[in-house]
């Protein structure tokens, strides 16, 4: 063997990634019709986005990527909009599952609020004192 391991552009190489992913999934399951695609929704009021909101499918289920509302702007509804929106979106392309991570300096607790489910913790990561967060929701 002789090839070499070297830094790429993260991009790049995860487009890449998700095409060669994308082609053994259909050769190994021909039978599931959505392999991955991407959602992304924000949220504006008079021209200025106060919320965002990003997620990936694989096949029956979405991770939720990033989610943000300004902090000025919180409290509002925004984000039970935005997480509503994208949820409802995933849901009619099939997927029965959202996961995400996050952090307990994160507002990790506005997720128990609209339904979702902690599967585990790490505490002291990723730092000492905190703790990262794995959570799941049944569409």
């Amino acid at each position: 063997m002789s090839g070499i391991i070297k830094a790429a552009p993260y991009e790049e190489n995860e487009v890449a990634a998700i095409k060669e992913l994308d082609a053994s999934t259909q050769k190994a399951a021909p039978e599931l019709e959505r392999y991955f695609s991407q959602l992304s929704f924000v949220y504006e009021e008079d021209g200025e986005v106060l919320g965002r909101v990003t997620g990936e499918i694989f096949c029956d289920a979405m991770e939720l990527k990033f989610f943000v509302v300004r902090e000025s702007e919180r409290g509002r509804g925004i984000g039970r909009q935005l997480i509503a929106t994208i949820e409802d979106a995933a849901r009619q392309q099939g997927c029965r599952h959202v996961t995400l991570e996050t952090m307990s300096f994160n507002s990790w607790e506005f997720y128990l609020a609209v339904d979702y489910e902690i599967l585990a913790e790490i505490p002291d990561s990723p730092m000492p004192g905190a703790t990262h967060y794995f959570l799941h929701k049944t569409l």
